[in-house]
C-alpha cells in the first residue's frame, strides 16, 4: 500500500481551527475531537509524524473530511454560536491553508472547495451522523441551492483553494520541504499571540516558507523567530494577501486577524494564476463555409502564456484519444476527406489549464457529380424554327454538399450563334429541370449536323467545381 487516509490529520486540524470540543457519530459512533491550542496542536501533529517513517508521512492523504465523516464546513459551524457561515468558512480556509502547506498530499473531498455544508439530518447518542448526509450532489451553478445545505457554490472559497493549490505546485518546498515549528503562541507569547501557531518548510536549493495561523477570535500580534530560515533584511511577502514584511533581529513581526493565516515567501511571490491561451489553425485554412479543398491538411496547435510558460499541449480529433506534446507548439497532418472537430487545451508550468479551444472544419477534394439529359436530343426538321428543349438531371455531392447558388448552365453552339446561359434552380436531392430554345437549322454542307453542347455545373461548399454535358444535334439528314 502506497498511502492511507490520514484521519488523524483531520482530527488534529479540525480541533485546532474549531478551538472547541466536537462529538459526532463517526469512528463507530464514538468520535471525539477536542479543541486544541497552538501547543497542543503542535504536540498532536508531531505525535503522528513520530509514529510513521518520513516517507510514509510524505505520502499520507491529508483530508478534512470524506464520505465516512461529517462535512468539514458542517463540523466547523455547529455549536459555535455563529449567526451565519462566515466564521465557519474562515475556519475551513484556515484548515485548508494548513492542509496545503503541511507534509503529505492534500485530499479535498468534492464540494469542500466551494463550501458545501451538507448538514447531518439525524443523530445518535454521541452526536450527528455523517453518512449518507455527506454525499450531497455537487452544487452546480445552474441551481440556486441553499448555502446552509449545499449550494450555490462559493466562488470566493473556490478562488482561495485554487490559490493554495497553485502555491503548493509552484513552490516545491511546500511539497517536499522539512517541517520546523517556530512558534506556539500560548506557551511563548501568551500576552500578544495567544492563538498563533507558526512553522517553516525548508528545502535545500529552494525558497523557504513560513506559515502562521491564528485560530482565535481576536487579532494577534506575533513575533516569529525566523533566524534559522531567513537572514535579516530579507523581504517577505504573504502569498495570500500580497502584504510584505521585513526580517529584523532574527524575527518577523506581523498582525493576524482572527481565523486567518499567512504564507510568507521571499518577495516577490511569483504566483501564476492566469491560464494559457490555446489556439488551433489549419494550413491551408478553411473557406468561409468551413471547408478545405486540398490534401494534406496540417493542423497547427499552439499555446501562449505570459507567466510560467506553456508546458504541454493536449489535443484530440473527433472525440478520439487524447495526444499530449511537451512545449507550446505541435502539429498533425490529415490525409483523408471528411468532417473534423479538433479540441485543444494548453497547460502552463504552474498547472493552469486553458479554456477549451475547438475548431470544426471539413476536407472535401471531390467535385460534385452532374448528370445531364436533353429532350429532344435531336432537332428535325431543320426548318429554322426555335424548338423548346427540356434539360434535366441531378447535381450531387457526398461531403460538403452542392452550393445551389453556383448551379448554372451554358450552351455552346458550334456555329457560335445560339448560346443561351443562366442559373439553374436545384430541387430536393439536387434535381433540376429547365427549358431552353434551340434553332433547328444547320448548314447544308455540315455533313455531321449542327451540335449544341449543353453543360450544367455547380460548386460544392468546399469550392470544387463539377460539371456534366449532353449534346443536342440538328442532323444533316434523317439517316445521320
Amino acid at each position: 500500500m502506497d498511502s492511507v487516509m490520514n484521519y488523524r490529520f483531520r482530527k488534529n486540524i479540525t480541533g485546532f481551527v474549531r478551538n472547541a470540543e466536537w462529538h459526532d457519530d463517526n469512528n463507530n459512533g464514538t468520535n471525539d475531537i477536542p479543541g486544541l491550542t497552538p501547543s497542543q496542536f503542535d504536540h498532536a501533529i508531531r505525535a503522528v509524524r513520530d509514529d510513521y517513517p518520513p516517507m510514509a508521512t510524505a505520502a499520507m492523504l491529508d483530508l478534512l473530511d470524506s464520505h465516512d465523516t461529517n462535512r468539514a464546513l458542517f463540523v466547523m459551524t455547529t455549536e459555535l454560536g455563529d449567526t451565519g457561515l462566515a466564521h465557519a468558512k474562515q475556519r475551513l480556509e484556515l484548515a485548508a491553508l494548513f492542509q496545503f502547506t503541511y507534509i503529505g498530499a492534500p485530499m479535498t473531498y468534492y464540494g469542500d472547495e466551494v463550501a458545501i455544508r451538507s448538514p447531518s439530518q439525524s443523530s445518535s447518542s454521541n452526536g450527528p451522523i455523517g453518512d449518507p448526509y455527506t454525499r450531497a450532489p455537487y452544487p452546480w451553478l445552474d441551481q440556486a441551492g441553499d448555502p446552509k445545505i449545499y449550494g450555490p457554490p462559493d466562488t470566493s472559497v473556490e478562488a482561495y483553494y485554487t490559490k493554495l493549490a497553485h502555491l503548493r505546485k509552484q513552490y516545491p518546498v511546500l511539497r517536499n520541504g522539512s517541517f520546523m515549528t517556530l512558534l506556539t503562541g500560548d506557551t511563548q507569547q501568551a500576552s500578544t499571540a495567544l492563538s498563533t501557531y507558526a512553522y517553516a518548510r525548508v528545502m535545500a536549493n529552494e525558497a523557504s516558507a513560513v506559515v502562521a495561523m491564528n485560530n482565535g477570535s481576536a487579532s494577534n500580534t506575533a513575533t516569529i523567530p525566523v533566524g534559522g530560515v531567513f537572514n535579516d533584511g530579507t523581504q517577505l511577502q504573504d502569498a495570500i494577501s500580497g502584504a510584505t514584511y521585513s526580517v529584523g533581529g532574527g524575527n518577523v513581526q506581523l498582525t493576524l486577524p482572527a481565523l486567518t493565516g499567512v504564507v510568507l515567501l521571499p518577495a516577490p511571490v511569483n504566483l501564476d494564476l492566469t491560464p494559457p491561451v490555446a489556439l488551433i489553425s489549419t494550413t491551408p485554412g478553411a473557406n468561409g463555409n468551413g471547408w478545405i479543398s486540398s490534401l494534406p491538411v496540417t493542423v497547427n496547435l499552439n499555446g501562449t502564456d505570459s507567466g510560467s510558460g506553456v508546458a504541454q499541449l493536449r489535443y484530440w480529433i473527433n472525440n478520439g484519444p487524447v495526444s499530449a506534446f511537451a512545449g507550446s507548439s505541435a502539429s498533425t497532418q490529415l490525409t483523408a476527406e471528411g468532417s473534423y472537430s479538433v479540441g485543444l487545451r494548453a497547460i502552463d508550468n504552474a498547472g493552469n489549464i486553458s479554456a477549451l479551444a475547438t475548431s470544426s472544419f471539413g476536407i472535401d477534394v471531390t467535385p460534385p457529380t452532374a448528370n445531364v439529359a436533353a429532350n429532344p436530343s435531336s432537332l428535325w426538321p431543320p426548318n429554322g424554327q426555335m424548338v423548346p428543349v427540356t434539360v434535366s438531371g441531378t447535381i450531387t455531392d457526398a461531403l460538403s454538399g452542392v452550393n445551389p447558388s453556383t448551379a448554372a448552365f451554358v450552351v455552346t453552339d458550334e456555329y457560335g450563334l445560339i448560346q443561351p446561359h443562366g442559373p439553374v434552380t436545384l430541387g430536393t436531392g439536387g434535381n433540376y429541370s429547365f427549358s431552353i430554345q434551340l434553332q433547328a437549322s444547320r448548314n447544308g454542307d455540315d455533313l455531321d449536323g449542327r451540335q449544341y453542347t449543353i453543360t450544367v455545373s455547380a460548386s460544392d461548399y468546399a469550392g470544387n467545381l463539377g460539371s456534366g454535358s449532353t449534346i443536342v444535334t440538328v442532323p444533316h439528314d434523317q439517316g445521320n
